[in-house]
């Protein structure tokens, strides 16, 4: 079997070697909530509040990652960050950047992040629907795009 942090196993393949290591690496907390506060489990997508445009830099990585010409793996509906914390924390030699529309959990994975010391990763209170073309395309003169994760609460066994 494969090891946690052994050190034969080429980092190319971490994303994928992520989702067989089990337990999540780092000590912090996932859920759907934000101390006292509960958050909505779904919200619509199409509602005008969640319709805005992400005001992002031109090469954002660079304000955003201590390295930011690493490749970049984008999860899309991070929820908490749980799954962006453990990869950032399994494959430093990555960026990674969390998309979800419920800004308040986008905020705390940020402050997650940041707690865990992690420089290579990154989160973002935005609609993919409407952003996502704008966060990879402003991100595309600093880094290369590796791979993109979807979580889907919905999806079948």
């Amino acid at each position: 079997g494969i090891v946690r942090g052994d050190e034969r196993t080429p980092r190319r393949h971490c994303a994928a070697l992520l989702m067989c290591l089990g337990p999540p690496l780092g000590t912090h907390m996932g859920g759907r909530s934000v101390g006292q506060k509960k958050i909505r489990h779904h919200v619509n997508p199409l509602k005008s509040v969640h319709m805005k445009p992400l005001a992002l830099p031109n090469r954002w990585p660079e304000q955003q990652f201590a390295q930011p010409s690493q490749p970049l793996h984008v999860d899309i509906g991070c929820a908490r960050g749980v799954f962006c914390l453990d990869l950032a924390t399994a494959c430093p030699d990555i960026n990674v950047v969390g998309l979800e529309i419920r800004a308040l959990l986008a905020e705390t994975a940020t402050e997650d992040a940041k707690g865990l010391g992690l420089s290579n990763a990154a989160f973002f209170g935005t609609n993919a629907n409407v952003n996502l073309d704008n966060v990879l395309s402003s991100a595309a003169p600093s880094c290369e795009l590796r791979s993109v994760s979807i979580q889907c609460a919905h999806a079948a066994p």
